[in-house]
């Protein structure tokens, strides 16, 4: 079962996601087709509020949808 992940912000190289949880930490993010495209390296941000720092295998079309497995 996969969550989809809402984009905050996309670099060249990582993407910042919101909604993070702890327990997603070093899970693999997937694209739309099923791609593995990086995974969560960091949770960081309020408490309230997490954000996650998604490093990224290769470049990032800001348009796609990412979804993390759970």
């Amino acid at each position: 079962m996969f969550r989809p992940l809402k984009v905050s912000h996309a670099l060249k190289k990582e993407v910042i996601i919101r909604d993070a949880e702890e327990g997603m930490m070093n899970k693999a993010v997937f694209d739309s087709v099923g791609n593995k495209i990086g995974k969560i390296i960091r949770i960081m941000g309020p408490v309230r509020e997490p954000y996650g720092l998604v490093a990224l295998s290769g470049d990032f079309n800001s348009e796609a949808e990412l979804y993390v497995k759970i």
